[in-house]
C-alpha cells in the first residue's frame, strides 16, 4: 500500500478485481498489502548493494521488526523461498525491471495532478477499471458458452506471433 498512486494499490480497484475474480470461482487475496513498507532501506539497498554494516545477531529489535516484512509473511505462507528474495535472480524472474515509474511519474506529477486533485485521479482511475473489468467480464463469460467462437478466442488468436501459428 505504499505505492498508493498505482491502480492495483487503490482499496476500491482491488475489491473491484477481487469481486471480477470470485464471479470466476477463483480467491484473489492480499496477504501484505497493510503491512508497512521496510523503513530501513536506503538508496544503497535499493541498488541491491550490501550493507557495509549488517546488523547484529543480538540486536532483537531489528528481527522482531523484520518479522512484520511482507517479505517475512510470503515466506510464512510458503509463497516464497526466503524471506528476502529482492534483487535475487528469482525476484527479477517474477517482474520487469523496466522504467515504467519514470513514464508514470512524469505522466502523473508533471502533466496529471498539476490540473487535478488527488481524489479526482483516484475517481478517474476507479472509474477506468470499473470499465475495464465489465468489458472482460463480458468477454471471460462469452468465452466460457462460445469457447472457440468467441471474441476472446479470436482476439488471442490474432495476436500470436505467425511463427507459432
Amino acid at each position: 500500500q505504499g505505492m498508493y498512486l498505482f491502480p492495483d494499490q487503490m482499496r476500491n480497484v482491488i475489491l473491484d478485481i477481487r469481486r471480477m475474480y470470485s464471479v470466476f470461482g477463483i480467491q484473489y487475496s492480499n496477504p501484505v498489502f497493510d503491512f508497512e513498507g521496510p523503513q530501513d532501506i536506503d538508496f544503497a539497498d535499493r541498488l541491491h548493494c550490501e550493507r557495509l554494516l549488517p546488523p547484529e545477531e543480538h540486536d532483537a529489535a531489528y528481527f522482531e521488526k523484520k518479522k512484520k516484512t511482507t517479505g517475512c509473511r510470503l515466506f510464512e505462507l510458503g509463497l516464497m523461498p526466503s524471506d528476502n528474495v529482492k534483487g535475487t535472480p528469482l525476484d527479477r524472474s517474477m517482474q520487469p525491471r523496466c522504467f515504467q515509474f519514470i513514464l508514470f511519474n512524469i505522466f502523473l506529477h508533471w502533466y496529471y495532478l498539476c490540473d487535478h486533485s488527488y481524489e479526482q485521479y483516484c475517481e478517474m482511475t476507479e472509474l477506468f477499471f470499473k470499465e475495464k473489468i465489465n468489458v472482460f467480464t463480458v468477454l471471460l463469460n462469452e468465452f466460457k458458452v462460445n469457447e472457440k467462437k468467441s471474441k476472446l478466442f479470436h482476439l488471442c488468436e490474432d495476436r500470436q506471433p505467425y511463427a507459432s501459428r
